[in-house]
């Protein structure tokens, strides 16, 4: 698939991998969320550069326990595979990296060498970074490093080791999303709202792509996989976090959060840039990641968090007239009374404007879920109804 707005960061990397001809060792970090077409970019760099350089890529893998030196073993036998064959030997970490240093010095022409996913990089992995790093002046090689920086929070190692690079061996690169302009001609061209696949997709160019290829009301499930996979390596305030927020369709106005717990994880979510604020309120920097966490609740979950936004926020909504907001929770969590209480306000407020089919809709609300022996309101009901 053809990159889109991605010119000016293929361009950058041409001129940094241009400057390497020249003796000029350079480090790029190139970071940007998930789904954000970081391995697009590299894919597509490293085929443009596959005549001029000699390419050696690696990864690192989400595993629970990270495989050690990951992607520098991916890369030794590609290097020099009757040196270092797989699995690699047993030698030394110090010693290791200054073998693969010296290989790479006896290299003709221009180098290229990639990591990808290094925020799940272990320690060992970490270490050949700041000491490559702080050498590759003295080697014709532009060293491309990936990773997430909405998953790099204040104490993750990887901060720390960014923090210690040399100021002039690196360039950072971010990867953003794809303009609304971009997202609607990708979508006109499929027969879809542009309007829509942007506003739930925020730009993402995986999230754009698994939406056209399989566009419905719902989540695509590859989308779903993605976004529960960071999920479940949250740590429990921060779940816990996702989850109120998730039960919030307009998110939740800045000067009433601080009536959400605070062990509930808000400030490590405001870290990670999956909540953020916009417009005066916190949401959910993509609608797809709000939506997939509410479908993943169970039943009794759902209720018992819109429960809390009543109890919590019932008294606010009614001083401001947000009936909306007051009926969306209380159907949510089951809460008959406050449905039948308000349900008619939200009618006569929607008739009021000409909005007569949504007040219908509101009246048969009050009737579906009208308990007791008061016969007269419910005849009132049915007659504004009608």
């Amino acid at each position: 698939m053809a990159l889109i707005e991605r010119e000016g960061i293929m361009a950058s990397l041409q001129k940094h991998v241009e400057n390497v001809a020249a003796g000029e060792g350079h480090c790029i970090l190139l970071c940007g969320e998930a789904g954000i077409g970081k391995t697009a970019l590299v894919k597509a760099f490293c085929k443009q550069q596959a005549d001029e350089c000699s390419i050696y890529q690696g990864a690192c893998d989400a595993l629970f326990t990270p495989r050690p030196l990951a992607p520098l073993y991916d890369v030794l036998w590609q290097v020099n595979k009757e040196r270092w064959p797989v699995p690699p030997s047993g030698e030394e970490r110090s010693v290791l990296f200054v073998n693969f240093f010296q290989e790479l010095g006896t290299k003709r022409g221009k180098l290229l060498l990639v990591f990808e996913d290094i925020h799940w990089a272990d320690e060992g992995t970490l270490d050949f970074i700041k000491f490559f790093v702080r050498r590759i002046d003295q080697l014709p090689c532009l060293f491309i490093l990936t990773y997430r920086d909405n998953e790099i929070y204040s104490k993750h190692p990887l901060r720390n080791v960014l923090g210690q690079l040399p100021a002039d061996s690196f360039t950072k690169l971010g990867v953003t999303p794809l303009s609304k302009q971009a997202v609607v001609e990708m979508a006109t061209k499929k027969g879809y709202s542009g309007e829509d696949v942007y506003s739930i997709s925020g730009g993402n160019p995986f999230y754009v792509n698994e939406i056209l290829a399989s566009y419905s009301p719902g989540v695509p499930d590859n989308i779903k996989d993605s976004i529960l996979a960071v999920y479940e390596r949250q740590r429990e305030g921060t779940k816990n976090a996702w989850q109120i927020w998730s039960v919030m369709p307009e998110g939740l106005e800045v000067d009433r959060v601080a009536k959400i717990k605070l062990s509930w994880g808000i400030d490590h979510c405001f870290a990670i840039g999956v909540i953020i604020v916009q417009n005066g309120k916190v949401v959910f920097k993509h609608e797809l990641y709000r939506r997939t966490i509410e479908e993943s609740l169970t039943p009794l979950k759902r209720i018992e968090l819109n429960k809390i936004m009543l109890e919590l926020f019932l008294d606010s909504f009614e001083e401001k007239g947000e009936i909306e907001r007051i009926l969306h929770y209380a159907k949510n969590a089951n809460e008959k009374k406050l449905v039948v209480k308000y349900a008619p306000e939200a009618a006569q407020k929607a008739a009021l404007i000409g909005a007569h089919m949504e007040a219908s809709k509101l009246y048969i609300t009050a009737i579906e879920y009208f308990e007791g022996n008061d016969t007269n309101q419910l005849a009132q009901f049915h007659k504004a109804y009608a």
